[in-house]
């Protein structure tokens, strides 16, 4: 899978036993890391789950209940799974979710408050503001667009 995240392929390995070469296998995208956690994908297939996982929770429950007034101050995108810096922080956001939601977690009764105050609107306020990683993205409900932003230059020696 490529990425626009620059993401680095494995060199193709050889099976000594069969002399047959294997296709590299993909880095870990590097917006569905933190460091140090043993609770994130650090295979294709793992990464893949994590993926539909993520997919799955945003379309069923994050923008039906969450995402309103689509329009040039709030914009949101459709493509939303294309933008890395948005795959992260939803991807965040999700895993935040997990752990604060349930009432009889280390959070208590207070765990859904301190999901919407402490995660939801502060990384929903980032990706719906108009200067956001989709502001070229979906403006109203009649005009829909799909820009990922340009990348950001590099020194090369």
């Amino acid at each position: 899978m490529t990425t626009t995240n620059g993401a680095n392929f494995a060199p193709i390995t050889v099976d000594t036993d069969q002399g047959a070469e294997r296709p590299p296998d993909p880095d870990p995208r590097a917006d569905l890391q933190h460091l140090d956690s043993p609770h994130f994908p650090d295979s294709a297939a793992a990464e893949q789950a994590e993926l539909d996982k993520l997919r799955a929770w945003v379309n069923s429950y994050l923008v039906p209940v969450w995402v309103h007034s689509v329009g040039q101050e709030q914009p949101w995108c459709l493509r939303w799974d294309e933008h890395d810096d948005a795959v992260s922080a939803l991807h965040a956001l999700m895993r935040a979710f997990q752990g604060l939601i349930n009432t009889e977690g280390d959070a208590g009764m207070v765990g859904p408050s301190i999901w919407i105050t402490n995660h939801l609107t502060p990384i929903m306020n980032r990706l719906r503001d108009p200067r956001g990683p989709f502001r070229r993205c979906t403006r109203s409900a009649t005009k829909t667009e799909h820009h990922l932003p340009e990348p950001v230059p590099t020194v090369t020696q």
